[in-house]
């Protein structure tokens, strides 16, 4: 009896030893990192993880079986609140603190009191694949127990982490198609258009293609020497597009119609994409571009213009670039 009572006895100051140590000389912060490549363009990736309500309600890692979760949207103007509180009495909450759209996402995280940090989302495009890069910085409590219950669950927390990160690659793979387009070089040589400036939201990126079809038709069919277009003025990924429609034509002058104007575009090299524009999201052919440039050590030397074949439902996309 004596014998298993020293035993007992040495094995707690074993651990409470063990704990002290934790306690000085452990970092005051827990730090996970967890990496995947997905087969799926940063858009789709990206949406998903902007969602804390879509990962969230399905992670083991922040609750499981929670006894209550709530949206805090009280706050006008700052993202949504995501609180939720587990049955075993722990609480803590998630809010998204700044985004790069389709580059990082930087959420606040807590678990309890004392347990403040980051939970910070880093995605890059290349040959295809979406890579996340998740870094989880938690400030520990100063409870020694609880400290040492965080390091003892160390392992289970990174598992749990990638767990969640295959499961993301799963779903986003199974609601997306390949893009199955070919870049190649090209090139956009001098050009004389019709052209209108437009503002639009990325929800009504669609009445672009509606606007060109006016232009389109309100010009004399010998006038026109081209399919018509759609350029860029500022990055595809901005909440507001400024966009140019125009038409080309011939030398000769023309009469113009409201709001036109005759615009001169010049020569220039360009990495390009033919795709069908109902079936192919065109934030999707952009990322491809621009990673493709990278691979190829080239640079983006400004925004796209997409050339319309109105008749066949199919469109050419053209990234300036330069060495």
């Amino acid at each position: 009896m004596r014998r298993w009572f020293r035993i007992i006895m040495r094995l707690l100051i074993l651990f409470a030893l063990f704990s002290i140590i934790i306690y000085v000389f452990m970092p005051s912060n827990l730090s996970v990192q967890e990496s995947i490549g997905i087969k799926c363009p940063p858009r789709l990736v990206f949406q998903k993880l902007a969602d804390p309500n879509y990962w969230i309600s399905r992670s083991k890692f922040f609750y499981n079986k929670f006894d209550r979760f709530q949206i805090d949207s009280s706050a006008k103007g700052k993202p949504y609140i995501y609180q939720w509180k587990n049955k075993n009495g722990t609480a803590g909450f998630v809010q998204q603190k700044e985004s790069r759209r389709y580059e990082s996402i930087i959420y606040q995280v807590n678990y309890e009191q004392e347990s403040d940090g980051e939970l910070i989302l880093n995605l890059s495009y290349q040959k295809r694949i979406t890579t996340v890069e998740a870094s989880l910085e938690v400030e520990l409590p100063n409870s020694i127990w609880k400290k040492v219950k965080v390091y003892l669950l160390y392992f289970s927390v990174k598992r749990n982490l990638r767990n969640e990160l295959n499961s993301l690659a799963m779903d986003c793979m199974m609601n997306s198609k390949p893009l199955n387009i070919t870049v190649k070089k090209g090139i956009v040589r001098d050009f004389k258009a019709l052209i209108r400036k437009s503002y639009l939201t990325r929800r009504k990126n669609n009445t672009a293609i509606d606007e060109l079809r006016r232009i389109y038709a309100s010009i004399p069919k010998p006038t026109i020497v081209g399919h018509p277009f759609i350029q860029y003025a500022n990055s595809p990924f901005n909440d507001t597009l400024i966009i140019i429609t125009g038409v080309p034509v011939r030398n000769e002058e023309i009469n113009r119609f409201p709001n036109s104007s005759l615009a001169l575009f010049s020569r220039v090299e360009t990495l390009e994409a033919t795709f069908n524009i109902k079936e192919t999201n065109l934030e999707d052919v952009y990322s491809l571009l621009a990673s493709t440039a990278k691979e190829m050590g080239l640079v983006a030397d400004g925004y796209p213009l997409i050339f319309v074949n109105l008749r066949k439902g199919t469109a050419t996309m053209q990234l300036p670039i330069s060495d």
